[in-house]
């Protein structure tokens, strides 16, 4: 833990094991950063660094966690950046609520562009859609995203629209994401993004 109560924990997951082994366990009071003895994108060993906010009581919106896995379809290994929403949306059967989750991924050693990805944990929309990103109470930026085969991820279109929203998300505090499920009232949800920057220096860091 430093200064900032900011600790990171990198560990190692392998296939089949259902308990982590601590690699290495390291703080800075000058900022976050994590030393892999190995690449992240070393199958079938998956790696997940932990971002923990020892300071926080809320059960979600606490960390922001980075794993790397190989895609069952493309047999590519991609590696996730990923938080929980602070706040629930209304799930699409109106009695349950469920908690987002937004990230980035890239495929480490074959694209290192960073791609946005959007999990909603419900039904969104069966075809593209705009989603608001306002960052800090400020104005919105709005980015058209596509939608994944369960309809319930939105994912980038380029690598523009990830650029323009990474500078935004750059050293801010929250994001509210707003979007309009099919037939129904825009839905927002909050996301503590104050640790972002130095959680995404290490995730791009991995995806070269």
């Amino acid at each position: 833990m430093d200064a900032n109560n900011n600790v990171i924990i990198l560990t190692q997951r392998n296939k089949g094991v259902s308990t982590d082994t601590v690699l290495a366990v390291h703080s800075s009071s000058c900022g976050m950063m994590a030393h892999m003895s190995a690449r992240l994108y070393i199958s079938p060993v998956v790696f997940a660094l932990l971002i923990i906010l020892s300071g926080s009581g809320h059960s979600t919106g606490e960390y922001w966690s980075m794993e790397s896995f190989v895609d069952d379809n493309s047999g590519e290994t991609i590696a996730w950046l990923r938080q929980q929403s602070v706040d629930s949306i209304p799930a699409e059967s109106g009695t349950e609520t469920v908690y987002p989750v937004m990230g980035f991924q890239c495929s480490p050693g074959t694209d290192p562009n960073i791609r946005l990805r959007i999990d909603w944990r419900r039904f969104i929309a069966s075809f593209n859609t705009e989603v608001g990103f306002r960052v800090d109470g400020g104005k919105p930026l709005w980015l058209k995203l596509g939608v994944g085969p369960k309809n319930k991820v939105t994912m980038s279109k380029s690598s523009a629209d990830v650029r323009k929203l990474l500078q935004q998300l750059s050293n801010a505090a929250t994001v509210e994401l707003e979007v309009a499920p099919y037939s129904e009232p825009s839905v927002f949800v909050d996301f503590d993004i104050s640790t972002f920057s130095s959680a995404f220096t290490v995730f791009r860091e991995s995806c070269q």
